[in-house]
């Protein structure tokens, strides 16, 4: 089982809410690597942080099981989502 991204990119847009992505900040909150055309352009290579399943094991595994780091990461995307405006659709579901 692996996150289920709905791939809506407003992770990438959000850079200044996480602090060990702000390098990556072209200065408005989005990321260098982020296209609103195409996504990541980064994306078999992007940074751990913003790889759910790895950053588990790194970050969060001593402090949590993956199922609830995976409703957490869900209920922020979802935030994000709905603070866009965007359609429900959109939504993660874990």
């Amino acid at each position: 089982m692996s996150f289920p991204c709905t791939g809506c990119g407003l992770c990438c847009q959000q850079l200044a809410e996480v602090s060990a992505l702000g390098h990556l900040d072209r200065g408005d909150g989005t990321c260098v690597n982020f296209s609103t055309a195409s996504g990541c352009t980064v994306y078999e290579t992007r940074p751990l942080a913003c790889r759910i399943d790895e950053g588990f094991r790194v970050f969060a595994s001593d402090q949590m099981t993956l199922d609830d780091f995976y409703h957490l990461n869900a209920d922020v995307c979802n935030q994000l989502q709905e603070a866009a405006g965007m359609s429900p659709t959109f939504r993660v579901f874990v």
